[in-house]
């Protein structure tokens, strides 16, 4: 189509560049960059490849067609024609022209960069917010763009749809169907530091949204309402939000901030309590904190007091942990068993053995970690036991994943059986485990030992394996 453009004939000319500006229409300005990349790959050769800026004069004859040729000629491979191009958009005012303009500031040639630079600012009007809002997404992509140097620029389209004229457009943009729109007109209006937007942006149900709310609220005027806000954020169900809001705190009302640290000690995100245990690294003992909430008999933090313990704790603390891995709620039995598989791990064996049995998959998986902590404790027999003939799922799964990562003679029997399994599932994690069986057997040189040997060769006489296994399996001395 784009040959087509050059055609001698000016009806084809602008049935060709009708049919461009309607393709085009179905774009979003964001996809401006994937067309041209396409464009400059697909069309090197022929009429179109061989393009010159003096040919660039028919297309001033398409009238409300020509934005599409001009535009689709700023793509070209030839920074002459590109320049071409560009100019030609001078005459174009309707909005079509901003993608192509905005892209050209990224151009590898200088001189094209001035001239879009130059035909930008000229719109740069009350009457131009609407459509510069259009393609905030590619306005926002030209942040990080690499060859731009007139960054000023794009400060200057931001402050348009900001002000007054803008605010209209921005608005509708907040309520786009596309996410990333919504983001990024969201953080551009909150440069304001409209209460009104700060508060809609912590109701928005994107969680990136309401932490570009809470990071905004830092240039409120007012203190009091600003701190009310901050109230609500910090029990939001994103961490995100949560770790922003006390971040936020701690900035802006240092002396208020203590309680919400305090509390935050206990939340049952890792990066929350991180952040608050950071707060208070020379101003408590952390230890003896968690400790004391644990033996209080309170419920309600148990899963952030658990895992505190386990953070702070020492070997000996281990004793008041493991009346938990058996509480009713899955989520503290987890942490407890994660709280013992730091404190003593090597003492728990059989604990983490029981609960990778958990009906609960959360607890079973934390036990299978635990168990892999301390491998080389564990024999595939144990794990058998367990999890071998289990009715549920996650402790068949769990129990494969733990034998996987014992020692490379003592799990090999127990993958293969696996691969003979009833299970669909299994039989592909056992595939999955014994590819990387294959990959990592050379990392180690160790034998197997006479038990190993002879459970391997009684699981090779009941199961087939691969040619390639087969092959490894007589050069081993033992098994050949």
């Amino acid at each position: 189509m784009l040959g087509s453009l050059l055609d001698k004939n000016a009806s084809v000319r602008a049935a060709a560049a009708d049919g461009i500006r309607r393709l085009l229409r179905a774009l979003r300005p964001e996809e401006f960059r994937w067309l041209e990349e396409q464009s400059r790959s697909r069309s090197q050769y022929g009429p179109w490849g061989q393009l010159t800026p003096g040919q660039l004069r028919i297309f001033g004859d398409l009238g409300e067609f020509s934005s599409s040729a001009f535009g689709m000629a700023t793509f070209h491979r030839s920074g002459y024609v590109r320049e071409a191009a560009t100019l030609g958009l001078s005459e174009v005012s309707d909005g079509s022209e901003l993608p192509f303009l905005l892209l050209r500031l990224n151009d590898w040639v200088p001189e094209v960069q001035r001239t879009a630079a130059e035909l930008l600012r000229k719109r740069l009007r009350p009457n131009y917010a609407e459509a510069f809002v259009l393609n905030l997404l590619l306005v926002e992509s030209l942040r990080n763009a690499g060859r731009i140097s007139d960054k000023l620029l794009i400060e200057e389209i931001e402050q348009l749809l900001v002000s007054q004229a803008g605010q209209y457009a921005l608005m509708a943009a907040m309520q786009s169907k596309s996410a990333h729109l919504q983001r990024v007109s969201f953080k551009l209006a909150l440069k304001s530091g409209s209460a009104e937007i700060v508060s809609s942006a912590l109701r928005h149900r994107d969680p990136i949204i309401r932490a570009s709310g809470v990071d905004a609220l830092a240039s409120m005027s007012d203190a009091d309402q600003s701190f009310q806000l901050l109230r609500g954020a910090r029990n939001d169900r994103s961490v995100q939000v949560r770790v922003r809001a006390l971040e936020a705190m701690v900035l802006r009302f240092p002396d208020q901030s203590r309680a919400w640290m305090e509390a935050a000690l206990f939340d049952s995100n890792a990066k929350a309590r991180a952040l608050a245990q950071f707060y208070f690294r020379d101003r408590l003992d952390l230890r003896s904190l968690y400790l004391q909430a644990l033996n209080s008999g309170g419920s309600k933090l148990l899963y952030g007091t658990l895992t505190g313990v386990g953070e702070f704790g020492r070997r000996e603390d281990c004793a008041q942990v493991l009346p938990y891995t058996t509480h009713g709620l899955s989520r503290v039995r987890r942490a407890a068993i994660r709280s013992v598989a730091r404190l003593a791990p090597e003492k728990s064996l059989e604990l983490f053995l029981n609960a990778l049995a958990d009906t609960s998959s959360s607890v079973s998986r934390e036990a299978a970690i635990a168990l892999i902590k301390i491998h080389p404790m564990v024999s595939g027999e144990m794990v058998r036991k367990i999890a071998g003939h289990s009715r549920l799922p996650h402790v068949r799964y769990n129990g494969l994943r733990v034998i996987s990562r014992l020692r490379k003679w003592e799990s090999i029997g127990y993958l293969i059986e696996a691969q003979n399994s009833s299970d669909e599932m299994l039989r592909e994690k056992s595939t999955l485990y014994l590819r990387r069986w294959l990959v990592d057997f050379n990392k180690t040189f160790m034998q197997p030992t006479l038990q190993q040997a002879t459970r391997i060769r009684e699981v090779l006489r009941s199961n087939q394996i691969s040619d390639q296994l087969d092959s490894l399996f007589r050069s081993v001395e033992g098994l050949g």
